[in-house]
Formats: C-alpha cells, structure tokens, sequence
C-alpha cells in the first residue's frame, strides 16, 4: 500500500457552494462504515461527533471552517473503498488514496527507511543496542496490519525475534486500533561478543537485547496517543526451553535399574524452582500460558491460582489434609500436587476423595 498517495479528502471551497457535498462519514472502530444524509443549511456540527460509539466526520478543517467533501453524497458509495479514517485524538480525518486496499511489491516510501525506523528507532529505545540496520518498524507493521486487520485476536509468531521490531508492531497496531493481538517471539540466546558496545552495557545475549526493546517500546506505546478500546496491555512472559523438571525414572520406569531406586524418593531435578514446575504442567495439560497467575499463601503453603481458578496448584511439601479441603471448596478446573508432597500417605491417598465429594468436576493431578 503507498501510504504516501494519501490525502485529505475535504476539499478547498466554502460550504455555501458544497451543495449536496456536505455530509456526515460514519466511523466505528476506526473503519468507515457508512455515510449519512446531506445537512440542512442550518446546521453547523463539530468536525467529529460521537453518537453511540460511532464517529460522525465532517469537513471541517482545523480553523473550524466548513468546507465540502470532494464527491456529492449520491455518488460517494462508489469511490468508498478508497477512503479510510485516521484517527487524531478523539476526532478523525478523512483520507483518499487511489491504491487503497493495494499492496505493491517494491516499496519505496520514507516509512520503510530501515536506518530511520529501524537502527535509529531501536537505538533510542536500548541505547547502544548493536543492532546493524534492522527492519523498518513500519516494514513490518504494514504486513501484519493487511493479514490481521479484522482480526484483532490473532496471534503473530516470528521465529526469529532478532531486535523484537515483530513485538513492537504488534504492540503499536493494537494501540492504533483498539485490537487485542498477541505476538510470540523466539530467539536463541546467541551470545554478543565481549568486545561490542551491547555487551559492555550489560547485555550478554542478543535475548536480553529483544526483551529490553519490548520493555521499553511498550511504555512508550501506552505513553502516546491510543485508541480508546485499548486495553494498554503491554505485558509480556519469557519463558525458556529447557529439559524436564522430571528425572529420567519418571518417564521410563520400564528402564529402571536397581541403582535408581533412590531417585524415586525425589522425581524432581536439582535446581527446579516452583515456577518451573507449573509452566510444565500448563504446557503437559494445554492450558493457555498466557493466563493471568496469581500466588497465594494458603495454610502456610505457596498456592498458585491460573486465571483464579483454571488450574490451581501447589509444590510444597508437607501439604495437611484441610489445605486440600480448602482448596477443592474453589472448585477449580484442574488441580495438581507434588507427588511427594503430601505430608502422609494417607493425605495424598484422600485427595482424590476429598475432590470427589467437594468439587467431583475437578481433574486431580501429581507430578
């Protein structure tokens, strides 16, 4: 699309010899969805209106003057597919552009300026960043604007995040239209060589480069003009793959040696953290791992809800029989345990009781 061919569609003379040309554009959600009936004489509105979440457009230019538009109200349907609203504030200006809907295979617009919008752009966000020319913000923008524009939930996957431009766009599109897009980014933690400005900043890999650009460009997105159905949501999870949390023995019991019998006391490797273990348990049972987590101290005992009660889980040890009551009078979706977590084996051979008669929808689990 050659955003450049672009222009204002109010044209220069005075309403008094705009017959028939002086009407309302009808915008919603930042589309143009109609036109409405010429004006009476009398009537003198303000260059935007807002009536029920839709946008009434006037050619009114920015002195307040009433101007007219460039095609009379009985023809305008047929040229609508060239018009389009950009929003400014809470008004919008009526846009024409012959190639509307058109995407050319060279572009060659200012936007596109890969020095301009891209190492510059993420230089001033992560200064010293590193980064050699990487793409345009709008490059990038632009494609994913034309594949998602009516749908606003899509989620946009760049297996090569690089200097995160990707996140960026996403981010910035949903700000300029009020959608909810998500993005996900995977990048190898390459690491950046100790003689580069990147790294004696503090950045050992070009991961940590992708994350601090996504940190920054988000606050400065939510800082500037944003469409007002946003929710501002700028928030993101980095996550890391690694091996299982599990020993070997608990995913190939039939392999098991005589010697291994005591990794059976602790299935659990060395070093795995609580978080650790609930992420393998959202990925095991498919749940979303974009959900809000919220955690607890329940009974002395770290708990934590998935989307309040999705999922709720619990690794600590030495877990009593009235924390597992109080958890199943939540109700929740799923449960999950440490297999050895249970302070006796009689409390973890009652859980699944327990649930039965307090909460018989919920799927227990233990790893």
């Amino acid at each position: 699309m050659n955003w450049s061919q672009f222009r204002n569609w109010g044209g220069e003379s005075e309403r008094t010899d705009a017959k028939n040309c002086f009407y309302p554009v009808l915008v919603k959600e930042g589309k143009i969805v109609g036109f409405g009936d010429v004006c009476p004489d009398d009537f003198h509105p303000k260059q935007t209106e807002w009536k029920d979440g839709v946008a009434y457009v006037y050619p009114i230019d920015k002195s307040g003057t009433e101007r007219k538009w460039r095609y009379a109200r009985q023809s305008v349907d047929e040229i609508a597919s060239m018009l389009r609203a950009k929003r400014s504030g809470d008004e919008f200006q009526i846009e024409i552009g012959k190639t509307f809907g058109l995407y050319r295979s060279v572009w060659t617009d200012k936007r596109y300026d890969s020095n301009e919008y891209g190492t510059k752009l993420v230089n001033s966000l992560v200064e010293g960043s590193g980064f050699t020319f990487p793409k345009s913000l709008w490059a990038v923008y632009d494609p994913i604007e034309a594949v998602t524009g009516k749908y606003k939930d899509a989620i946009i996957l760049d297996f090569f995040a690089g200097s995160a431009t990707t996140a960026h766009a996403v981010m910035q599109l949903n700000a300029n239209d009020g959608g909810n897009r998500r993005f996900i980014m995977v990048q190898v933690p390459e690491a950046i060589d100790q003689s580069l400005p990147p790294y004696k900043r503090g950045f050992t890999t070009i991961a940590e480069i992708s994350k601090e650009r996504i940190r920054r460009a988000g606050e400065k997105i939510v800082e500037g003009e944003c469409h007002p159905d946003w929710s501002r949501d700028v928030g993101f999870r980095v996550l890391k793959v690694d091996t299982s949390n599990m020993r070997d023995v608990y995913y190939r019991p039939d392999e098991l040696k005589q010697s291994d019998l005591l990794d059976t006391v602790d299935n659990v490797k060395e070093g795995r953290t609580a978080e650790d273990l609930l992420f393998q348990v959202l990925v095991d049972w498919g749940v979303d791992l974009t959900l809000p987590i919220r955690r607890e101290t329940v009974q002395g005992k770290t708990v934590f809800f998935v989307d309040d009660n999705a999922l709720v889980a619990c690794f600590d040890r030495g877990v009593t029989e009235e924390l597992v009551k109080e958890l199943a009078v939540i109700e929740p979706l799923r449960v999950v345990f440490r297999d050895n977590g249970f302070v006796s084996d009689a409390v973890k051979i009652n859980v699944e009781q327990i649930f039965r008669q307090l909460s018989p929808t919920t799927d227990v689990k233990s790893i």
